[in-house]
């Protein structure tokens, strides 16, 4: 496992090159810089295969051009959104450009039916043994669960990180192989983690969606103690959430578990006891 202080230390060893297939993880979401700052260095590869588990507006500068230009032969992701999507309907891969779940990517890459040469993997602390954590660090986000996949599938995988220790105070975990360590100054903006779908934005057609939603269960009698609820990172699934949560406080019951996406409700009904475990 060799580490190297900055891009230009890693790519001056290990320079980029045509014909390769990348995978992204999205966990710091539209405040990624880690995607734009290595595909810095691909400008000038050709027939790329790019597979980021989602795309936001923020990775419009790293992307357009090569998308521009040609040099994109295929794109494998969860969700597009912003300009990228104007640039990929003017300028069409000469491959496909595959839309997935988060689950079918997993599968995807787990049965090797895209082979993945490099993954690129932003991690908010790692320490000297290799431990990793999104937990510390000025990019701290949380689970890092979309990476999983990648780590035990690449030929090659790059961790990247603002915040390389001795050791890491807190929980941890490991990836089954680590090739490389980039320490670089900054994963990205934090602020930009809460945007998208994790954002619940003024809609009244989905606050009914999810008021009727919450009354379709309460009739059903699913609304009861211990009860245990998946819901996701959307408008309405975080509608939905805030108004289980008001729920439970109203009646003092408590789920058994949530599974998400997990978002900040989810965390709240956690810590006021509402919800004994979280899974991600």
């Amino acid at each position: 496992m060799q580490i190297y202080q900055g891009y230009d230390a890693y790519f001056k060893a290990h320079p980029p090159r045509s014909h390769q297939t990348l995978s992204f993880h999205h966990h710091l979401r539209n405040g990624d810089d880690v995607l734009c700052d290595v595909m810095a260095y691909y400008q000038n590869c050709d027939r790329l295969t790019l597979m980021p588990s989602s795309l936001f507006p923020v990775h419009a500068p790293g992307l357009t051009r090569l998308i521009e230009e040609g040099r994109i032969d295929a794109l494998y992701t969860n969700y597009l959104s912003g300009p990228l999507a104007h640039t990929l309907r003017q300028h069409p891969l000469k491959g496909q450009l595959h839309l997935d779940t988060h689950g079918g990517r997993a599968h995807r890459l787990m049965n090797h039916i895209t082979p993945l040469d490099v993954a690129y993997l932003a991690v908010p602390a790692v320490d000297h043994h290799g431990r990793l954590s999104g937990l510390e660090g000025p990019s701290a986000c949380g689970s890092l669960g979309y990476a999983t996949a990648d780590a035990n599938v690449a030929k090659r995988v790059v961790v990247i990180t603002d915040h390389y220790v001795e050791a890491l105070a807190g929980k941890h975990f490991t990836f089954p192989r680590i090739d490389a360590i980039i320490v670089t100054p900054r994963l990205g903006q934090r602020q930009g983690i809460e945007s998208g779908t994790t954002k619940m934005r003024l809609h009244p057609l989905h606050d009914v969606i999810a008021r009727k939603t919450m009354h379709a269960l309460d009739t059903m009698g699913l609304l009861k103690d211990t009860l245990s609820f998946q819901t996701g990172a959307g408008s309405i699934s975080l509608r939905i959430t805030a108004l289980l949560k008001d729920y439970l406080a109203q009646h003092h019951y408590t789920a058994r578990f949530a599974s998400g996406g997990i978002t900040a409700l989810h965390t709240q009904m956690l810590q006021e006891g509402l919800v004994k475990k979280l899974y991600d």
